[in-house]
């Protein structure tokens, strides 16, 4: 009787062991594709800006265009990232020019 009620107790305490290795497990994982997946989303925007970013001398010695009339020229706008056909590239109501500006004066 005595051996039968340490085999439940053992039973119980394995099978507790195994449910906590399989929930940590599961929450590694989980760590895991978040981590790649932000490091995914990093890279990501950092190849899009550079790619954006690169100037060829024949756009650098054009006369300065403003495609979209938002007071950035259209090279200015390929460093920032912005979007030279649009005047609000990312559509929160200032146009990119004045929001440049009001950047580069709060790094002042």
């Amino acid at each position: 009787m005595a051996q039968k009620i340490n085999l439940d107790k053992t039973k119980k305490s394995n099978f507790s062991q195994l449910k906590f290795l399989t929930a940590a497990i599961i929450i590694s994982i989980f760590c895991l594709i978040i981590v790649s997946l932000m490091t995914i989303l990093l890279f990501a925007k950092v190849s899009f800006q550079d790619k954006n970013a690169k100037i060829t001398d024949q756009q650098a010695t054009e006369p300065k265009t403003d495609s979209d009339g938002d007071g950035l020229p259209d090279q200015i706008e390929l460093i920032y990232g912005t979007d030279p056909t649009k005047a609000d590239s990312d559509g929160n109501g200032i146009k990119d020019g004045a929001q440049v500006k009001a950047s580069l004066k709060n790094q002042e």
